[in-house]
């Protein structure tokens, strides 16, 4: 899934929450999280993203 697929899901679904899985070593790794990361932030939308080495807390 590329991010403007996930931007497609996050606003069909109205997601706040998104813990995407972007890493080197996945076999579908398409782009690198930042290319998520640029479309949240020209996009008004729910994606919380985390960043390595954080704590994601949801309730």
């Amino acid at each position: 899934m590329a991010a403007k697929d996930v931007l497609t899901l996050v606003k069909a679904l109205a997601i706040t929450k998104v813990l995407p899985i972007h890493r080197s070593a996945y076999e579908l790794y398409l782009e690198p999280i930042s290319v998520l990361v640029e479309l949240k932030q020209k996009n008004a939308t729910g994606l919380d993203l985390i960043y390595e080495g954080s704590t994601a807390v949801h309730q």
